[in-house]
């Protein structure tokens, strides 16, 4: 369990990689699927099995401006199968 926080809250891990992509370009709009795809990946060793986003949620940027994230507030569960 302590990897997978890790990878996704950990400094330089999912979140960090999210706000990074969604603050890095003037119009792109706000997408949650990337954060969930980012915390899913394979790429960061662990992740994730499953995953609810409540926010942000979807949401159309204007063309001259930058999605700002702000704090992100994780919640997980531990799950055995």
């Amino acid at each position: 369990e302590a990897d997978c926080v890790a990878a996704i809250e950990g400094e330089g891990g999912a979140i960090d990689q999210y706000k990074e992509w969604q603050e890095g370009a003037i119009g792109r709009n706000i997408n949650p699927n990337k954060l969930m795809a980012l915390c899913m990946s394979p790429s960061t060793g662990v992740g994730c099995l499953r995953m609810d986003i409540t926010a942000p949620t979807a949401a159309t940027v204007g063309d001259h401006a930058v999605a700002q994230v702000g704090t992100v507030t994780v919640t997980h569960e531990v799950v055995t199968e």
